[in-house]
């Protein structure tokens, strides 16, 4: 019994060792990783000083995203998602913002587009890798909105990164640096017309819907999340897990008011504020590029 109880010691000894030096290479890793510098040459756009605009500007900043971790008012807020809790920061002109960095058009334009901030750092789940799609013209009305914001008073606040959230972004299951997935040659790339086309609509789905529902658009458990995270639904034509038996209209209403045909609500998980933000001609463009995908069940690549 004895020889056991020392063999017993011995593994569990081995294994504390070994999740003692698992643990100390995820932290050491991680902590590289967030002090890596990136260098990047930002682009610069137009920006416009109309009220029209403006208002557009601020339609966009609710459309694209910005306002969900940012707030309606830039001025910061906290995104958590159950192994890390991050805080987006003040885009206000107040002195404790973000902003107060942005000192030219082209450094806004690496942390929108590129997820890359003062001095080369990395954003944390900045979604350069969907936002680097922007057109100019859209990026141009976006800054010109947020420079536009009355300043807000709330000082920036660290992120909580638990051990989990480091590992996942250690060995690529968790994005918790965009910046090295993005591809950044699409900034400068063509955009599509804007127009109800399949063309369009794919534009805005790789932007705005891709990140979730995954490349093939079907849906589950996003990798790397946690069960508190609920899964995805399946945005593909499949009749019996997708949208295959969804009329326009309904797809439209459901993103409109975050409300299923059947009158069950859409998890709050899902951005409904941004797609209540989108205009028809989006709205349709996205519909149509839907419809071309290959239907999928839900969960299938």
């Amino acid at each position: 019994m004895r020889r056991w109880l020392r063999w017993l010691g011995v593994i569990v000894g081995v294994l504390l060792v070994g999740l003692g030096g698992l643990i100390a290479y995820v932290w050491f890793s991680s902590e590289s990783m967030l002090a890596e510098r990136f260098e990047l040459a930002g682009r610069a756009v137009e920006v416009p000083t109309d009220a029209a605009s403006l208002a557009e500007g601020k339609r966009l900043a609710t459309a694209r995203g910005c306002t969900e971790c940012h707030g309606l008012d830039l001025g910061g807020g906290a995104l958590d998602v159950g192994i890390a809790r991050f805080w987006a920061p003040n885009l206000t002109s107040d002195p404790q913002g973000a902003a107060s960095r942005f000192t030219s058009v082209e450094a806004w334009e690496l942390a929108i587009r590129h997820g890359v901030g003062a001095g080369g750092r990395p954003l944390l789940m900045m979604p350069s890798d969907e936002l680097v799609r922007l057109p100019d013209d859209e990026l141009g009305k976006l800054i010109a909105y947020a420079r536009s914001v009355p300043p807000v008073s709330r000082p920036a606040r660290d992120h909580e990164l638990t051990i989990i959230a480091r590992a996942l972004g250690v060995f690529g299951l968790f994005p918790l640096l965009p910046v090295t997935v993005t591809d950044h040659a699409l900034a400068a790339t063509p955009k599509p017309p804007r127009g109800p086309t399949v063309a369009y609509g794919e534009h805005l789905v790789r932007m705005a819907c891709v990140g979730c529902h995954g490349e093939g658009l079907s849906g589950g458990r996003i990798p790397g999340t946690p069960d508190s995270i609920p899964e995805v639904a399946n945005i593909t034509p499949d009749p019996e897990t997708g949208l295959g038996r969804w009329t326009e209209e309904q797809f439209k209403t459901a993103l409109l008011t975050a409300t299923r045909p059947d009158g069950t609500a859409i998890d709050p998980f899902m951005p409904a504020k941004s797609f209540a933000a989108m205009d028809d001609v989006e709205l349709s463009a996205i519909w149509a590029y839907l419809q071309s995908v290959p239907a999928r069940p839900k969960g299938g690549h």
